[in-house]
């Protein structure tokens, strides 16, 4: 009997993107997320041969709707984070971040209102979580078959975590409220 191949971490990170290519971004696109204008962010492969994609949204209450998606070789599962912003002046397209940088909105102070979809999502309570949190993990798998199996389950997951992305921003917004920013991104007192 033939030995199966091993699968390396890079096969694996690979098949996490074709997931988020083929599944997260096209759903994520149709509500309304565009890649990111801030200058130092990714779309596609870093230099850590991850993936990473950064998307943001403007919704009706013109606030900034933050999100970004990574698929790392190191944990071998897909990570969705969540924030939101009240840009002041308000910000009416896309296009007027362009040019500015990202790291003032994702350091602290800002930073500490983000939600990891998954894990933070329901709680901080163990027992909660456990009948809660879904599985955005690839994990190892022993064969092919396996893979298989374990690609499917992660798409479904995936796709349903896109499909209501909403309500997970409104799961943020029952715990925090949006920072006021400027447009480049420093907090503003109200």
């Amino acid at each position: 009997m033939a030995k199966q191949p091993k699968l390396s971490k890079g096969y694996l990170t690979d098949v996490m993107n074709g997931i988020i290519q083929n599944i997260a971004l096209p759903i994520l696109n149709n509500k309304g997320f565009t890649p990111s204008p801030f200058v130092e962010e990714w779309y596609g492969k870093n230099n850590l041969r991850c993936y990473v994609y950064y998307l943001f949204r403007i919704n009706e209450r013109s606030e900034m709707e933050y999100l970004y998606i990574t698929a790392c070789r190191l944990n071998l599962r897909i990570d969705m984070v969540i924030n939101v912003f009240q840009p002041i002046p308000r910000i009416e397209s896309h296009n007027a971040l362009e040019g500015h940088s990202i790291f003032p909105f994702i350091l602290p102070p800002n930073s500490l209102s983000q939600m990891e979809l998954g894990s933070e999502e329901y709680g901080r309570i163990p027992i909660f979580r456990i009948f809660q949190e879904d599985n955005l993990s690839i994990g190892v798998p022993k064969s092919e078959n396996d893979l298989i199996q374990r690609k499917e389950r992660l798409s479904k997951t995936i796709e349903q975590k896109c499909t209501n992305i909403d309500e997970s921003f409104l799961r943020w917004h029952k715990r925090h409220s949006p920072s006021s920013v400027d447009w480049k991104g420093v907090p503003i007192a109200l």
